[in-house]
């Protein structure tokens, strides 16, 4: 009798398609579709679906942090901050998307936050993932102001605003992070990794936008 064939994986039979609908990148991907669609409004992911760009982001290796913690902020795609349901929040936007600016990235990234300061600024790095591709990672440096919304004021809620530097992206036209160069390399190879990774709700343990990925427990 012949060795047995199998059928191959679900991933594997999708990536052999051309193109792919919103249902199944998701599950290439293992997310939602909505959650899908946040790639698509960013446009990290172009209309229609190429089932190569797909397998790329699913091949890539969820991030495990060793030793120290990783800040990571789990935005949106890009909307237009509304300062009526965002009272005393200065932002032109929200969230993420491939034309914005590099000012206006860390503008959307780096304020407004329920967080622990001293945490984050320990911390260092501070990732931004959008749909569990990280799209931008940032040095944190220091606190540099804190608000109190008058809809959160009987609570007693403090958000945050963190200073820093820019140390790698995802810009228009592809999903190749740009990494800046001018950095030490112990910087500039953690940024990459980071970039080269995926961050799954999972192992980022949080309790609303800003989560700390946190070391693995040995086996």
């Amino acid at each position: 009798m012949p060795l047995p064939t199998f059928v191959p994986p679900a991933a594997a039979r999708l990536a052999d398609k051309a193109t792919l609908s919103r249902t199944q990148a998701a599950a290439m991907l293992g997310i939602a579709p909505g959650t899908f669609d946040k790639l698509v409004r960013a446009h990290l992911i172009a209309l229609p679906v190429r089932a190569s760009a797909v397998a790329e982001l699913a091949a890539r290796p969820p991030l495990r942090v060793q030793s120290g913690a990783l800040t990571v902020l789990r935005t949106d795609a890009i909307n237009a901050s509304d300062p009526h349901r965002y009272p005393g929040d200065d932002r032109p936007y929200i969230g993420f998307g491939t034309a914005m600016t590099d000012e206006e990235v860390a503008a959307a990234s780096l304020r407004w936050w329920r967080s622990d300061p001293e945490i984050v600024v320990d911390n260092q790095l501070f990732a931004v993932a959008l749909a569990t591709i990280p799209v931008a990672v940032f040095e944190v440096t220091e606190t540099l102001d804190c608000i109190t919304r008058p809809d959160e004021a009987s609570r007693g809620i403090r958000r945050y605003s963190y200073g820093g530097r820019l140390l790698a992206r995802i810009h228009e036209g592809g999903l190749e992070p740009v990494v800046e160069r001018a950095l030490p390399k112990d910087l500039r190879d953690r940024a990459a990794q980071i970039m080269a990774s995926r961050i799954l709700n999972s192992d980022a343990a949080a309790g609303g936008p800003i989560a700390y990925l946190n070391p693995v427990p040995e086996a």
